[in-house]
């Protein structure tokens, strides 16, 4: 399998750099008639999938989108019809900002006008936010949702095939229940695949067949998703980093580099080190300072849901 990397795209197309607000943006949308549309159905305010929207045809290229099959440098996981382009999107100015998707959920956090023009977002994994609104009692945030690639490519440090932009992703965070919660509900509802920020947990569902009214039928047959190949992956490209020089005395920074992560903002780290006295340290944060004493240090460092380091080293 090939080697996840962390790739930093900036595009001269970016609404931030160029200075355009959403609305001044153009759509990517293909000009043709409305009669040509294709409803998408929401759960809706009631719960009964009445909440239809049209989807017009789209350039995805002039999106943004990269095309798997042509690719040379494909980087998703799993199945590369998962990540085709989509043929047609839901044109954002139709609709209010303001309506409802599902009971607890508007358009404006599953499809943000600010952010582009046109919005895909799975029905699918609308219903399981909504259950975990639902089962948890809780306010849920959604810290992010659908991503187009130009506005993807905007947040430094996010995957270049980040599942935002397919619109069967989510981040959110909860007052009332610990990221740990979410996770699990997040788990327990099918997802395919976990992580755990600072502030907010990821969750998608990139295993789940794309919507046809976005993407066209599926292929008859996909490769799915292998998450322990990715977790390896993961494990073997990430490294603890130590700065200073490692002498009786002396003060060190420890710290890691990950080479992929789904979304831009800081990744949960927690560090555990057993000093040569016995003591054992913790930290949740980034990256922890450490005076040394004479003996053996073993390091164990947890990063978001999936990764664990360790590293030992002598002083003397």
């Amino acid at each position: 399998m090939k080697k996840i990397m962390l790739l930093l795209s900036v595009s001269s197309l970016l609404i931030s750099c160029s200075g355009m607000s959403a609305s001044q943006s153009t759509p990517a949308v293909v000009t043709e008639e409305k009669k040509d549309s294709v409803e998408i159905c929401y759960l809706g305010a009631k719960e009964d999938n009445t909440q239809c929207l049209a989807t017009q045809p789209i350039d995805a290229v002039k999106m943004g989108y990269l095309n798997p099959f042509t690719d040379a440098h494909f980087l998703g996981t799993g199945s590369k019809a998962q990540y085709r382009l989509p043929q047609r999107a839901v044109l954002l100015k139709d609709y209010s900002q303001q309506l409802k998707l599902a009971p607890n959920f508007i358009l404006g956090e599953l499809m943000a006008l600010h952010k582009d023009t046109v919005g895909i977002y799975s029905p699918f994994v609308l219903g399981v936010l909504q259950k975990i609104r639902t089962l948890s009692q809780a306010i849920v945030k959604v810290n992010s949702s659908f991503r187009s690639p130009q506005y993807n490519a905007g947040l430094q440090g996010t995957a270049k095939w980040s599942r935002h932009q397919y619109g069967d992703a989510f981040d959110i965070s909860s007052s009332k229940l610990s990221l740990n919660q979410l996770i699990q509900m997040c788990k327990d509802l099918g997802a395919t695949y976990t992580d755990k920020y600072v502030a907010h947990v990821h969750c998608d569902w990139r295993n789940e067949p794309l919507a046809p009214a976005f993407f066209g039928s599926a292929p008859k047959t996909r490769e799915m998703f292998d998450l322990p190949e990715l977790v390896q992956d993961l494990n073997q490209s990430s490294e603890i980093q130590i700065e200073g020089i490692i002498r009786n005395g002396n003060v060190i920074q420890l710290s890691s580099a990950v080479e992929f992560q789904e979304d831009p903002t800081a990744l949960y780290k927690k560090w555990q080190i057993r000093t040569p006295s016995g003591r054992l340290l913790e930290y949740e944060s980034q990256s922890c300072q450490v005076l040394l004493e004479s003996g053996v240090y073993y390091v164990s460092h947890f990063i978001g849901e999936h990764i664990h380091l360790q590293t030992s080293f002598r002083v003397k």
